[in-house]
């Protein structure tokens, strides 16, 4: 037994903790209206779970992310030939993890200024397409 579970435990934490900020917004963005009124306390509470996405993002897949994941990735024995293949593919996640690091820092960018920006997830997928 190498204890490679510590490696992913690690991994897994590093990624899922922004998963509760996200969630959180998006559970309040759908709560903050009732009767067609907006709850001014709903409406509070999502900006900030909105704005700490992104300090809970860079502390936790930009920063913590290579110096304990990657790291304890490559303190594992090197006895296997499917650590390469592993080591391959964390350096992949924080290539995306800088990728969606900047969308993100774009879509704020829109916010902040003003513009109008739609919610991807919302879109209808049900058109057709011509």
């Amino acid at each position: 037994m190498t204890r490679n579970q510590d490696c992913g435990v690690v991994i897994m934490f590093l990624h899922d903790i922004n998963d509760i900020f996200i969630d959180f917004s998006k559970l309040l963005y759908a709560v903050r209206e009732q009767n067609g009124k907006i709850r001014p306390h709903f409406k509070m509470a999502y900006t900030i779970g909105v704005f700490s996405l992104p300090v809970t993002w860079v502390i936790s897949r930009l920063y913590y992310f290579p110096l304990n994941g990657i790291y304890r990735a490559s303190l594992l024995p090197e006895s296997y030939t499917i650590l390469t293949l592993l080591h391959i593919l964390l350096q992949l996640i924080m290539v995306m993890n800088v990728i969606w690091s900047v969308w993100m820092c774009v879509f704020y960018y829109q916010v902040i200024n003003g513009r109008e920006v739609a919610d991807p997830m919302s879109a209808d997928t049900n058109k057709k397409s011509n």
